[in-house]
């Protein structure tokens, strides 16, 4: 088998767990609705009513999220804030609907019954969704199953920070192919432009992806020098 056929980016983890985070809903919505309307009235209801109002509910959850970048790859295994992120997003969703409904005067035609188990059934559905993708996630940080990209890491001459830094971007798909080293202490504007230049020669001669700088938090400075 051919192992970098079969590798992934961060960026199709993002567009499937949008996707499939707007299919949990509208199917959440279509079997909330059926499942009511068979107790209540022993009938199926109207199918594309659940629809819509599903794909509605999924637009604005799914955008929240978006925009928080909470469909990031590192924010996927991080379970304990997705499952926080999800309950605030889900009530803010249907806080925006029912606000909408009142609104159009329309809140008539949509059951509270089946608005109360559609939360429910959304809410445990994607619960369940973040479990599987942290699973998922640390499976294939662990057999390397992420797109390699190479990089640039500039780091601080100090190995208790360097070597942690350079195993994590390995964990996460990385491929540090080379190391450049920030001076300790004072830097000067020529380090500076010394470092520069030696980034501009290792990306050139390299192929390199991206430039990672890590540096402790008492430095920061230079950073935007960089």
């Amino acid at each position: 088998v051919d192992r970098d056929r079969m590798r992934l980016s961060y960026e199709h983890v993002q567009t499937l767990a949008f996707s499939i985070d707007v299919i949990l809903i509208v199917v959440a919505s279509i079997f909330s609705g059926i499942i009511y309307h068979l107790v209540i009235f022993s009938t199926s209801g109207d199918i594309i009513q659940y629809t819509s109002f599903g794909f509605l509910t999924a637009i604005i959850f799914t955008f929240s999220n978006h925009f928080r970048s909470l469909y990031a790859g590192q924010e996927l295994l991080d379970f304990h804030k997705q499952v926080r992120s999800i309950l605030f997003n889900i009530i803010l969703t249907f806080f925006v609907l029912t606000s909408i409904a009142f609104s159009l005067k329309i809140s008539v035609l949509i059951s509270r019954g089946y608005v109360g188990l559609f939360f429910f059934a959304t809410l445990l559905s994607l619960v369940v969704s973040r479990a599987v993708w942290r699973h998922f996630l640390h499976i294939a940080l662990d057999r390397g199953l992420f797109v390699r990209r190479r990089i640039l890491a500039i780091c601080e001459d100090d190995r208790d920070l360097a070597g942690p830094t350079i195993t994590e971007l390995r964990r996460y798909g990385h491929m540090p192919v080379s190391t450049l080293n920030i001076p300790a202490g004072d830097v000067s504007q020529e380090d500076i432009h010394g470092l520069i230049r030696q980034a501009a020669t290792a990306s050139q001669n390299l192929s390199i992806d991206e430039i990672v700088i890590a540096i402790s938090i008492h430095r920061l400075k230079i950073v935007t020098q960089l």
